[in-house]
């Protein structure tokens, strides 16, 4: 009996530590995988995809196992051949089918799945309850709230899904303006015909009656003043081109618009467009962690998945508070800041991405300044961050505004730029660089 009380105890401690290695911390086997698609083999895996593959393997109840590591490892390299071979000699069928054959393979071996999104035209890799794990949309989003509206419901990343037509107020104003100055000019040449045409006539004042004469004479004096039917025969020059240019607008967006609703509904019809990930979460609200000790046992936190609150952002003197949430697609950018998946999660070494709307939750972040301390409260530490530098970056210098790569603990906002801009697109992205002066560092234990 004893010693049946012995195993079953030993098996407890050994199920138990199971848990906790698979919990907010890698085992031999995912830290081999890591090293591996970290090495000069595999130049195309960006750093982005080695963080996601990291925070994955961080979360809870995430164990990757010798075998399925190596399948893996294989899966990916045969991907990655193939994919090699299939931009060498273009796009065909069969290579494309082999390459995703691989690819799946890979995904399969660690628990994922392979998505296609037709909304966002990209593919996904996600787990079995169905949140995001590996996302290839761009790191740096469009955060113009205006602009994403149009693709909110397709859930999209990247750039987003444009609208199916888009124009711009400057080039209807302009034409409006052309067609008024074009009305005025023809208005001015009738005016002159028409004295001209007066002019000629040879009137025979001799002939006609005193009456007739003054008539005359009055008539050619109205042409030459400024008078009030004058005015109303110059004004129909200024808004009936305006009618006609609103006519004009008007019907283009209507038939845009019935082109777009018909695209969509064919879509709709025979492309499954639902997305089929996790994304709805309800914020809730998190108490901060008064005592906390200088580093954190990884083995005690748990990490959220994609589309969960990651926590709380707060700046006192900016009046700013905003929820957190672990992904930035567009459905999460709308209800709240999103962090990269592909950056780090607070508390380890490197960079943590947060970007958020410059209309809404990011709309304080205008008036910024170096020295504002902000503080992010997760469920696990309580982050408390100094502003060290605000800079603005155009839209062809983005890449240099962050480091996935960086050693350095740090946050990093963005938003749009300039703020509460109504018209044009908005390429420039505003970020903000804070480092940590307050909060537990976790501890990373293979």
């Amino acid at each position: 009996m004893k010693k049946f009380i012995v195993l079953v105890l030993c098996a407890a401690i050994s199920m138990a530590a199971t848990v906790c290695v698979g919990a907010a911390e890698l085992n031999k086997n995912e830290a081999d995988i890591i090293k591996k698609i970290t090495s000069k083999s595999y130049p195309e895996v960006e750093t982005r995809y080695v963080n996601q593959f990291r925070n994955y393997f961080l979360q809870d109840g995430v164990s990757i196992e010798k075998k399925d590591a190596n399948t893996f490892v294989e899966n990916l390299e045969e991907a990655l051949r193939a994919k090699r071979l299939l931009d060498a000699k273009g796009l065909n069928a069969e290579g494309f089918s082999k390459t995703f054959q691989y690819y799946e393979k890979a995904a399969t071996s660690i628990g994922l799945l392979l998505e296609y999104d037709s909304a966002v035209e990209d593919y996904y890799w996600v787990d079995e309850l169905g949140y995001i794990v590996i996302d290839q949309q761009p790191i740096i989003k469009d955060t113009d709230k205006k602009k994403n509206n149009n693709s909110s419901n397709s859930s999209g990343s990247g750039e987003g899904e444009n609208s199916s037509w888009n124009f711009s107020i400057d080039i209807v104003f302009a034409a409006v303006l052309i067609l008024c100055i074009a009305g005025i000019l023809m208005n001015i040449r009738r005016i002159r015909k028409s004295l001209r045409k007066h002019e000629e006539k040879n009137y025979d004042d001799e002939a006609d009656d005193e009456l007739e004469v003054a008539n005359r004479r009055t008539r050619k004096n109205r042409l030459q003043t400024f008078s009030y039917k004058s005015v109303k025969q110059g004004l129909k020059y200024f808004y009936i081109p305006i009618i006609m240019g609103l006519i004009l607008v008007g019907a283009v967006y209507s038939l845009s618009r019935t082109q777009s609703d018909l695209i969509d509904s064919v879509k709709r019809t025979f492309i499954n467009r639902q997305p089929i990930y996790q994304d709805d979460h309800p914020a809730e609200d998190i108490k901060p962690i008064k005592k906390q000790k200088k580093t954190i046992d990884a083995s005690k936190v748990t990490y959220p998945k994609f589309s969960e609150q990651l926590g709380d952002l707060k700046c006192d003197k900016l009046k700013l508070k905003t929820v957190v949430y672990y992904g930035d697609r567009y459905n999460i950018l709308n209800k709240g800041a999103g962090m990269y998946c592909g950056s780090t999660y607070p508390g380890n070494k490197g960079q943590t991405i947060i970007g958020g709307h410059d209309t809404t939750n990011f709309k304080r972040l205008k008036k910024v300044k170096k020295g504002m301390k902000f503080t992010l409260e997760t469920k696990y530490a309580t982050y408390k961050y100094k502003v060290t530098k605000v800079k603005v970056y155009k839209a062809d210098k983005i890449d240099k505004a962050y480091s996935l790569g960086s050693d350095k603990e740090q946050l990093v906002l963005y938003t749009c730029y300039p703020f509460e801009k109504w018209k044009g697109d908005k390429s420039e992205r505003m970020f903000v660089y804070l480092d940590r002066i307050d909060g537990p560092s976790v501890e990373q234990e293979v």
